[in-house]
This record gives C-alpha cells, sequence and structure tokens, in this order.
C-alpha cells in the first residue's frame, strides 16, 4: 500500500475534500465496476473494505465510486453465490479505474481485471476515449479488438485504436462531436453503433469517456445483435449500453 495510515481514517479525510471537474481529492483516486459475466445475477464489488456497488446487473456499469485513497488493491467480486478475487487494482490520483468482471460462473471462467485511465482534461473542444477489451469469450485471453471511430460529419477521417484483453489501453483525443463506433477482431466486424452515430461532445475543458466490450453471451446476442456489447462511461459517472446498429 502506498499509505500509511488506516483505510477509513484516510477515506474519512479525504471526503472532506471535494473533487472538482476533472480531478481527484488529494492522494485519492476513483472506481467503478463493470459486471461482464454473461450468467450473472448480480455483481457485488468491493475494494479492500470500500464497497463499491451491489448487484449490478449484466451488461451495465457502476456510478463512480470516490473519492478511494491511492494504492494498490484486490477487489472482491461476488456471483450468483461464488466470490473471486481481482489482483493489481491500482488507484491513482486523477485516474478512474473500472474493474471488469467477465468469463461464466457455470463454467467456472468467472474472472476479471482492472483498466485505468486518466482524468486529465482534453483541450476545449476535444474528447478524450480510451478502448477497453473485456471481451473474454469472444476474443480470449490473447485477443486484441480494433476500435473505429468515425465522425459522422467526414467518415474518411475514422481513428483506430487497439486494445488487448485484460489491459488499460492509451487513450487518444478525438474532435467532439458525433461517431459511428465500430468494433472488430481485426477480420470480422463484431459490433457496429449504426450511422445515426453516438456524441462524444466536449464541454468545460472535454469529456474522458472509457467505450468497453463485453461479451453479450449466446443467450442475449437476440437482445444485442451481436457477440459483444459496448459501454460507453463518462468521467461524470454516466454509462450508456449501446446495441448493434440502433444508434
Amino acid at each position: 500500500m502506498k499509505h500509511a495510515l488506516p483505510l477509513a481514517t484516510l477515506v474519512a479525510l479525504l471526503g472532506l475534500t471535494a473533487c472538482n471537474g476533472n480531478t481527484t481529492a488529494p492522494f485519492s483516486g476513483e472506481a467503478r465496476a463493470v459486471n461482464g459475466i454473461t450468467d450473472s445475477n448480480g455483481l457485488d464489488t468491493s475494494i479492500s473494505n470500500i464497497q463499491i456497488a451491489s448487484n449490478t446487473p449484466f451488461g451495465s456499469a457502476t456510478g463512480i465510486n470516490s473519492p478511494i485513497p491511492e494504492g494498490s488493491y484486490k477487489a472482491q467480486l461476488t456471483s450468483n453465490s461464488v466470490t473471486f478475487t481481482v489482483d493489481n487494482v491500482s488507484i491513482d490520483h486523477n485516474h478512474v479505474t473500472t474493474v471488469f468482471a467477465a468469463g461464466q460462473i457455470g463454467n467456472g471462467s468467472e474472472t476479471g481485471f482492472a483498466a485505468e485511465e486518466a482524468l486529465n482534461a482534453p483541450t476545449n473542444g476535444q474528447a478524450v476515449v480510451q478502448p477497453v477489451n473485456a471481451a473474454l469469450q469472444a476474443t480470449g485471453r490473447s485477443g486484441s479488438l480494433t476500435f473505429r471511430f468515425v465522425p459522422t460529419s467526414n467518415p474518411s477521417s475514422a481513428t483506430s485504436l487497439t486494445a488487448q484483453y485484460g489491459t488499460s489501453p492509451a487513450s487518444a483525443a478525438l474532435t467532439g462531436g458525433t461517431y459511428e463506433i465500430v468494433v472488430s477482431d481485426g477480420t470480422t466486424t463484431l459490433f457496429d453503433s449504426g450511422p445515426q452515430g453516438i456524441a462524444l461532445p466536449s464541454s468545460n475543458g472535454g469529456n474522458v469517456f472509457q467505450v468497453a466490450a463485453i461479451d453479450a453471451g449466446s443467450s442475449n446476442q437476440s437482445k444485442y445483435g451481436s457477440p459483444i456489447a459496448v459501454l460507453l462511461m463518462d468521467d461524470k459517472g454516466q454509462n450508456t449500453p449501446l446495441y448493434n446498429l440502433q444508434h
């Protein structure tokens, strides 16, 4: 741990300091969780003794939990009465850390990892995006996904970003606007948000997004219209599920 004071004491002290825009309280960061376990009845998540959320439905993200003292943690996740841990959950100042749960409880493949993104505000007129590959069944632990952000106003100027499963990929700045989001495994398109596009707005210096691919699971493919689902999560704690060719 990076901190010496008891965790409960630090949380109480940090709670007295308000966060401002894209910054976190001194010596603290933020955390949230995503339930990508395809047969989950709901996910409970905690980091050390800090509860992040309880009964998070499959295919959704929690709000942001803050402040959490800087340090390296284990996360405890429980779904369908099965508890497992995620190691190497790093909490850092002015960062948001998302704990992703993946796999299936029924076949014992439940697992997870943490992806961290800096909350530094981008230049005015821009939005920052970080693609995250949490689609274990679709890509495997050694697989990667390519995320293409296609501006609806100028499709020829698309930005492509690659995300390996289980990592914290680099972020990229995009001009604020409306984008069609296309996800492929390098050869096959697995998801397309649709030509109407998704708004990636910029305001007060810009917005910071994680764009995460999770498994849809065989029982949910008719709902999602794709082997994967995509979640758009912003730095204000809002999250939006995206459905194939419906935006």
